[in-house]
């Protein structure tokens, strides 16, 4: 976890843990840290019984980009992304469950990086499959290190296998709160040696205030039941 807190640090990013807790449970966090006034004016909330989503916390300035899904599941799989993607995940796993990893990255196979220019934000996904909770699927797509104004983008892939009481953490930017670096390393490996309630009001209380701005976490049982915690959202 001391990695973790260090890579947060000076890193108003967002960011996903996925992995088990220490019952073998399936867990995941996102988390949302903003720079900008629009960065900021975002909240979790439990969409319906069956989603989590991010509104504009201040109806006033209200932005179509900041609504979408963050988490979600089909029959067989369980979803979080940072951006509109998880719903495409979504579409794609629904129609082929027993598929998951390898209709996982198929479906991102249809992003690229944000055209937030200079930043060019990265997609971050993960996955969960019901069948095998030990083992974890994570996606970065971020844009490449090209000749300014190349498109070029990169697409990583991961799985790992977790053990219970570890997961992995992947993050939209490295530290380096003025350029905003995009994630250039390999996700992080990490404790989840608390119940999830627990680790999500550390993680939270461990952020920087300046820049915290929502944070929202889920649980996934061997018979594919869930339970989403209450966010914990700074604004609204």
């Amino acid at each position: 976890m001391k990695d973790l807190l260090n890579h947060l640090i000076d890193n108003p990013c967002r960011g996903i843990i996925a992995g088990r807790d220490l019952f073998g449970n399936g867990v995941q966090i996102f988390l949302v840290m903003g720079r900008s006034e629009k960065g900021k004016n975002r909240k979790c909330i439990i969409e319906n019984e069956s989603a989590i989503a991010t509104r504009a916390s201040d109806a006033a300035a209200y932005d179509e980009s900041l609504t979408f899904t963050v988490m979600t599941q089909t029959s067989n799989s369980h979803i979080v992304s940072n951006w509109n993607q998880t719903s495409g995940i979504y579409q794609r796993l629904k129609k082929n469950d027993g598929k998951t990893p390898e209709k996982f990255f198929d479906a991102l196979g249809d992003y690229s990086y944000a055209l937030d220019a200079p930043v060019f934000t990265p997609r971050i996904s993960a996955c969960h499959d019901v069948s095998n909770l030990g083992k974890i699927y994570l996606s970065l797509i971020k844009k490449g290190a090209g000749k300014q104004g190349s498109s070029l983008t990169e697409r990583f892939n991961y799985s790992f296998g977790v053990d219970c009481g570890s997961g992995y953490c992947i993050t939209t930017y490295m530290p380096g709160s003025e350029t905003l670096p995009s994630f250039s390393r390999d996700p992080i490996l990490i404790n989840i040696d608390k119940p999830l309630d627990a680790l999500i009001k550390s993680l939270w209380e461990s952020l920087d205030d300046r820049w915290r701005v929502s944070i929202v976490g889920k649980s996934i049982y061997r018979d594919n039941s869930f339970r989403y915690l209450k966010p914990i959202n700074k604004f609204g």
